[in-house]
């Protein structure tokens, strides 16, 4: 399983890109962007960022309202 710390390290990347070009223009708290799984759809963010592990895909959902 140490294999997949790749996948946790690109989705960390990414996460602080996103900080760094979104905050505070977009989104005005940097702890507003997670990391999160499809299924938390009532979590407490405003930019989520979650990884496929099975497929090489990364889907940022930006949440309104």
């Amino acid at each position: 399983m140490a294999g997949y710390s790749i996948i946790a390290d690109i989705s960390q990347y990414i996460g602080s890109l996103l900080r760094q070009h979104l905050c505070p223009m977009y989104i005005a708290n940097e702890e507003m962007i997670k990391l999160i799984s499809p299924v938390d759809k009532d979590a407490d963010y405003q930019l989520g960022i979650f990884c496929m592990i099975y497929k090489v895909q990364i889907w940022v959902i930006w949440k309104v309202g």
